[in-house]
């Protein structure tokens, strides 16, 4: 009997054909090298475009987010929504100051610093937004955009959009109205080795319960330990490995529909 995770693969396989035909990437992604993006290639404060180092879980309306600190092959799906007006000259998470004028943006768990690719999914229209503060923590949505990122994707007026997110590199500040400038190289997205991270829990017990709830093979599911900041071991839910970003896609898709809405892609 053919498993949802042979379907998956089978369908990924037959586009790889296609991806080789492509060439070179599009030229908003940059270009693989072996340094990925990673909080422990930063070194200066807030506003210096070096990734925050060491950021630690914080707490809102009773629920904990981890900070990842590598954005490496980092892709996620869902609703952008913006803020302005009443944030601006206000402090963000990495000590800058919002501007709503800036192209920034907020994330919950993306390192501080990182630049990422917003796309509609409806038209197609993308922008490069910098990640200098935390949230929306509203339900379901997965990126806040400054006002003038929301002007430029056309997201002011209907307030929320569909969109995909891609991490592409660390970055720094652009001209105030105009896209931030990558100051270090990401990974190559397209090939390589991907997962998907459905959730990292300090209880073993909890690891075990969410890949038993998953609808994938368990010989590809893994539990990947990683070192919290307060010296625990957190076990990162992972199910994989996927060849190319097509097949890892479509695998995101099959976990979101089984319920885990917050899984995103990661690269070894």
């Amino acid at each position: 009997m053919t498993t949802r995770f042979q379907k998956i693969a089978a369908f990924a396989s037959a586009g790889l054909l296609a991806v080789a035909t492509l060439g070179c990437a599009p030229p908003h992604k940059i270009a693989k090298h072996p340094e990925r993006v990673s909080t422990k290639s930063g070194s200066g404060g807030p506003g210096s475009g070096a990734l925050q180092r060491g950021a630690k879980p914080y707490t809102i309306r009773g629920i904990t987010y981890y900070p990842l600190t590598d954005s490496a092959g980092f892709i996620q799906t869902g609703v952008a929504s913006w803020y302005g007006r009443d944030f601006h000259g206000r402090k963000t998470a990495s000590g800058e100051i919002y501007n709503m004028h800036a192209i920034t943006a907020a994330h919950k768990t993306l390192p501080l610093g990182t630049i990422v690719e917003v796309k509609r999914i409806d038209d197609g229209r993308s922008l490069v937004v910098r990640i200098n503060d935390r949230g929306p923590f509203a339900h379901n949505r997965i990126i806040d955009l400054s006002m003038a990122a929301a002007g430029k994707l056309g997201v002011v007026e209907e307030g929320t959009t569909m969109v995909t997110i891609t991490a592409l590199a660390e970055g720094k500040p652009g001209a105030v109205g105009e896209p931030p400038v990558a100051v270090s190289p990401a990974p190559d997205f397209y090939h390589g080795v991907f997962w998907i991270q459905v959730g990292a829990f300090a209880i073993l017990d909890n690891a075990e319960r969410v890949r038993d709830r998953l609808g994938f093979p368990r010989a590809n599911i893994r539990f990947q330990p990683t070192q919290g900041d307060g010296g625990q071991t957190l076990h990162r839910v992972q199910v994989g490995p996927f060849a190319d970003m097509d097949q890892a896609n479509l695998a995101l898709t099959d976990a979101m529909r089984q319920g885990f809405n917050t899984a995103f892609v990661v690269a070894d």
